[in-house]
Protein backbone atom coordinates (compact mmCIF):
# COMPACT_ATOMS: atom_id res chain seq x y z
CA UNK A 1 0.00 0.00 0.00
CA UNK A 2 1.54 3.43 -1.04
CA UNK A 3 -0.23 6.33 0.64
CA UNK A 4 0.90 10.29 1.16
CA UNK A 5 -0.79 13.54 2.05
CA UNK A 6 -1.92 15.65 -0.81
CA UNK A 7 -3.04 18.43 1.63
CA UNK A 8 -3.99 19.75 5.05
CA UNK A 9 -6.95 22.13 5.60
CA UNK A 10 -10.05 23.88 6.79
CA UNK A 11 -13.24 25.71 6.36
CA UNK A 12 -14.38 28.83 8.46
CA UNK A 13 -17.06 30.19 9.64
CA UNK A 14 -18.01 32.15 6.15
CA UNK A 15 -17.04 29.04 3.65
CA UNK A 16 -13.70 30.01 3.05
CA UNK A 17 -11.06 27.32 2.38
CA UNK A 18 -7.40 27.33 3.54
CA UNK A 19 -5.23 24.61 3.18
CA UNK A 20 -1.28 23.65 3.01
CA UNK A 21 -0.68 21.65 -0.06
CA UNK A 22 1.92 18.44 0.13
CA UNK A 23 4.86 17.09 -2.41
CA UNK A 24 6.23 13.51 -2.64
CA UNK A 25 9.28 13.46 -0.24
CA UNK A 26 10.11 16.09 2.11
CA UNK A 27 8.33 19.30 2.68
CA UNK A 28 9.38 21.97 4.63
CA UNK A 29 6.45 24.43 6.27
CA UNK A 30 8.54 27.98 6.99
CA UNK A 31 6.59 31.19 8.22
CA UNK A 32 6.71 33.11 11.46
CA UNK A 33 5.28 32.46 14.56
CA UNK A 34 1.56 32.25 15.26
CA UNK A 35 0.87 31.82 11.94
CA UNK A 36 -0.69 28.19 11.86
CA UNK A 37 2.65 26.47 11.21
CA UNK A 38 2.29 23.80 14.64
CA UNK A 39 -1.72 23.13 14.28
CA UNK A 40 -1.10 21.43 11.08
CA UNK A 41 -0.35 18.40 12.78
CA UNK A 42 -2.86 18.56 15.28
CA UNK A 43 -5.83 18.88 12.42
CA UNK A 44 -4.11 16.11 10.16
CA UNK A 45 -4.42 13.99 14.34
CA UNK A 46 -7.77 15.46 14.95
CA UNK A 47 -8.91 14.36 11.35
CA UNK A 48 -7.45 10.96 11.54
CA UNK A 49 -10.04 9.96 15.03
CA UNK A 50 -8.12 11.41 17.90
CA UNK A 51 -10.09 11.43 20.67
CA UNK A 52 -8.33 14.57 22.20
CA UNK A 53 -8.89 18.13 20.22
CA UNK A 54 -4.84 19.46 20.38
CA UNK A 55 -5.29 21.82 17.68
CA UNK A 56 -3.75 25.17 19.15
CA UNK A 57 -6.58 27.61 20.09
CA UNK A 58 -6.76 31.21 18.42
CA UNK A 59 -8.19 31.96 14.95
CA UNK A 60 -8.02 29.10 13.49
CA UNK A 61 -10.25 27.53 16.28
CA UNK A 62 -12.19 30.29 16.20
CA UNK A 63 -13.04 30.74 12.57
CA UNK A 64 -12.54 27.07 11.83
CA UNK A 65 -15.81 24.28 10.62
CA UNK A 66 -14.22 21.59 8.82
CA UNK A 67 -11.28 20.47 9.07
CA UNK A 68 -9.41 18.29 6.48
CA UNK A 69 -7.22 15.98 5.24
CA UNK A 70 -6.48 14.17 1.66
CA UNK A 71 -4.16 11.70 1.06
CA UNK A 72 -3.69 9.91 -2.15
CA UNK A 73 -4.24 5.91 -1.47
CA UNK A 74 -4.04 2.48 -3.69
CA UNK A 75 -4.12 4.93 -6.50
CA UNK A 76 -7.22 6.77 -5.04
CA UNK A 77 -8.02 10.01 -2.85
CA UNK A 78 -9.36 9.53 0.07
CA UNK A 79 -10.66 12.80 2.17
CA UNK A 80 -11.26 12.60 5.55
CA UNK A 81 -12.42 15.01 7.69
CA UNK A 82 -14.09 16.21 10.97
CA UNK A 83 -16.59 18.89 12.15
CA UNK A 84 -15.28 21.10 14.99
CA UNK A 85 -19.06 22.70 15.83
CA UNK A 86 -20.67 18.86 16.26
CA UNK A 87 -17.98 16.35 16.25
CA UNK A 88 -19.42 14.81 12.85
CA UNK A 89 -16.71 12.86 10.80
CA UNK A 90 -16.41 12.18 7.00
CA UNK A 91 -14.90 9.92 4.73
CA UNK A 92 -15.63 9.56 1.05
CA UNK A 93 -13.19 7.82 -1.62
CA UNK A 94 -13.01 9.57 -4.72
CA UNK A 95 -11.20 8.71 -8.00
CA UNK A 96 -10.14 12.58 -8.84
CA UNK A 97 -8.59 14.27 -6.52
CA UNK A 98 -10.77 17.38 -4.96
CA UNK A 99 -10.29 20.77 -6.62
CA UNK A 100 -9.09 22.46 -2.98
CA UNK A 101 -10.50 25.75 -3.97
CA UNK A 102 -13.69 24.53 -4.87
CA UNK A 103 -14.15 22.98 -1.70
CA UNK A 104 -16.69 24.61 1.31
CA UNK A 105 -18.90 23.20 3.88
CA UNK A 106 -21.29 21.84 1.43
CA UNK A 107 -18.50 19.68 0.05
CA UNK A 108 -18.89 17.37 2.85
CA UNK A 109 -22.03 15.61 2.13
CA UNK A 110 -24.05 13.98 4.72
CA UNK A 111 -24.60 10.74 3.21
CA UNK A 112 -20.81 10.01 3.69
CA UNK A 113 -20.53 11.57 7.42
CA UNK A 114 -20.04 9.48 10.26
CA UNK A 115 -22.27 10.40 13.48
CA UNK A 116 -21.27 7.50 15.87
CA UNK A 117 -17.61 8.00 16.61
CA UNK A 118 -16.77 4.47 17.84
CA UNK A 119 -17.47 3.44 14.32
CA UNK A 120 -15.62 6.27 12.71
CA UNK A 121 -11.97 4.72 13.83
CA UNK A 122 -12.91 1.02 12.38
CA UNK A 123 -13.99 2.73 9.00
CA UNK A 124 -10.89 4.44 8.66
CA UNK A 125 -8.95 1.51 9.40
CA UNK A 126 -10.77 -0.33 6.80
CA UNK A 127 -9.41 2.03 3.94
CA UNK A 128 -5.91 0.80 5.41
CA UNK A 129 -6.64 -2.95 5.44
CA UNK A 130 -6.81 -2.94 9.19
CA UNK A 131 -9.36 -5.51 8.75
CA UNK A 132 -7.70 -8.36 10.89
CA UNK A 133 -9.77 -9.60 13.79
CA UNK A 134 -7.53 -12.12 15.53
CA UNK A 135 -4.23 -11.14 16.36
CA UNK A 136 -3.19 -14.20 18.31
CA UNK A 137 -0.56 -16.34 17.43
CA UNK A 138 -0.86 -18.91 20.02
CA UNK A 139 -4.26 -19.13 21.59
CA UNK A 140 -2.95 -20.54 24.57
CA UNK A 141 -1.88 -17.30 25.62
CA UNK A 142 -5.40 -15.84 26.63
CA UNK A 143 -5.21 -18.55 29.38
CA UNK A 144 -2.35 -15.80 31.02
CA UNK A 145 -4.65 -13.06 30.51
CA UNK A 146 -7.14 -11.81 33.07
CA UNK A 147 -10.88 -13.01 31.93
CA UNK A 148 -9.14 -15.11 29.07
CA UNK A 149 -9.10 -11.60 26.98
CA UNK A 150 -8.69 -11.27 23.11
CA UNK A 151 -5.55 -9.04 22.18
CA UNK A 152 -7.21 -5.71 20.60
CA UNK A 153 -7.49 -5.55 17.20
CA UNK A 154 -5.40 -3.19 15.18
CA UNK A 155 -6.57 0.26 15.08
CA UNK A 156 -6.14 2.86 13.10
CA UNK A 157 -4.57 4.99 16.49
CA UNK A 158 -2.05 3.13 17.26
CA UNK A 159 -0.37 4.12 14.33
CA UNK A 160 -0.65 7.87 14.85
CA UNK A 161 2.88 7.73 16.88
CA UNK A 162 5.02 6.46 14.48
CA UNK A 163 3.29 8.72 11.52
CA UNK A 164 3.45 12.01 13.98
CA UNK A 165 7.39 12.17 14.48
CA UNK A 166 8.59 15.51 16.11
CA UNK A 167 11.45 16.66 14.08
CA UNK A 168 14.08 16.30 17.37
CA UNK A 169 12.73 12.51 17.45
CA UNK A 170 12.90 10.96 13.80
CA UNK A 171 16.36 9.66 14.69
CA UNK A 172 15.56 8.50 18.39
CA UNK A 173 15.31 4.28 17.50
CA UNK A 174 13.81 4.42 21.27
CA UNK A 175 10.92 7.02 20.57
CA UNK A 176 9.31 5.74 17.79
CA UNK A 177 5.96 5.28 19.97
CA UNK A 178 6.56 8.36 22.16
CA UNK A 179 3.16 9.57 22.46
CA UNK A 180 1.86 6.46 24.16
CA UNK A 181 1.68 7.17 27.88
CA UNK A 182 -0.26 3.99 28.95
CA UNK A 183 1.82 0.67 28.67
CA UNK A 184 -0.27 -1.20 27.00
CA UNK A 185 -1.19 0.65 24.66
CA UNK A 186 2.46 1.43 23.76
CA UNK A 187 3.10 -2.83 23.61
CA UNK A 188 0.11 -3.04 21.70
CA UNK A 189 1.02 -0.59 18.54
CA UNK A 190 4.71 -2.21 18.62
CA UNK A 191 2.76 -5.67 18.79
CA UNK A 192 0.88 -4.59 15.77
CA UNK A 193 3.48 -2.98 14.11
CA UNK A 194 3.96 -5.97 11.63
CA UNK A 195 0.23 -5.44 10.52
CA UNK A 196 0.56 -1.28 10.04
CA UNK A 197 3.89 -1.69 7.87
CA UNK A 198 2.65 -4.60 5.96
CA UNK A 199 4.79 -7.19 6.36
CA UNK A 200 1.81 -9.83 7.48
CA UNK A 201 -1.25 -10.42 6.75
CA UNK A 202 -4.24 -12.44 8.30
CA UNK A 203 -2.98 -15.37 7.26
CA UNK A 204 0.05 -14.92 9.03
CA UNK A 205 -2.03 -15.45 12.92
CA UNK A 206 -3.70 -18.60 11.50
CA UNK A 207 -0.33 -20.02 10.51
CA UNK A 208 1.09 -19.32 13.92
CA UNK A 209 -1.58 -20.49 15.41
CA UNK A 210 -1.28 -24.03 13.98
CA UNK A 211 2.87 -23.51 14.34
CA UNK A 212 2.47 -23.20 17.85
CA UNK A 213 -0.56 -25.96 18.20
CA UNK A 214 2.02 -28.67 16.07
CA UNK A 215 5.13 -27.07 18.53
CA UNK A 216 3.56 -28.58 21.63
CA UNK A 217 2.32 -31.94 19.99
CA UNK A 218 5.70 -32.78 18.78
CA UNK A 219 6.81 -31.73 22.81
CA UNK A 220 3.86 -34.08 24.18
CA UNK A 221 5.27 -36.41 21.37
CA UNK A 222 9.33 -36.32 22.78
CA UNK A 223 7.96 -36.52 26.13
Amino acid sequence: MKAHVISIGMVDNIDKVHYVKFGLGVNIITGKSSTGKSAILEIFDYCMGSSENNIPHGKITQHGTWFFTILSLNLKYLVVARNLVDDSRYINEVSVAPNLKDIDSSYFKEEYQIRDKKKFNPELGRYFNLTIDDIEEDLEDREYRKNNARKGRPSIRNIMPFLLQHQNLIANKHAIFYRFDENKKREDTIDQFKIFVGFVKGEYFSLKQQLSDLIREKKQLKD
